[in-house]
């Protein structure tokens, strides 16, 4: 039984989240593993605090989130990104990349 409130949708992709940590702001390559209509799970190598505010430039896509969630998965973290808007793609005059 899946409990989830939304369809995930698996895709394989990369890019880049940045999100401010303090003073400094954290740019790191990203894995994206799922989507649904309001979220995203990435594969982080570094952990993200739930709470911080992120933005994710992608192969085909460029999002502003916030982390939900954050878990250790070997090598790597798993978070959960909940969209603060809509996403839009690398043909639109929005993405920065």
């Amino acid at each position: 039984m899946n409990r989830r409130r939304q369809e995930r949708i698996p895709v394989s992709g990369n890019g880049t989240m940045c999100w401010s940590d303090g003073p400094q702001v954290v740019s790191i390559s990203i894995a994206i593993g799922d989507v649904s209509e309001d979220g995203v799970q990435i594969r982080s190598p570094r952990v993200v605090r739930a709470g911080d505010m992120v933005r994710v430039a992608g192969d085909t896509c460029e999002f502003v989130g916030v982390a939900r969630h954050c878990r250790r998965d070997g090598e790597a973290w798993v978070a959960g990104i909940q969209l603060a808007s809509p996403a839009y793609s690398r043909e639109s005059a929005d993405y920065v990349g």
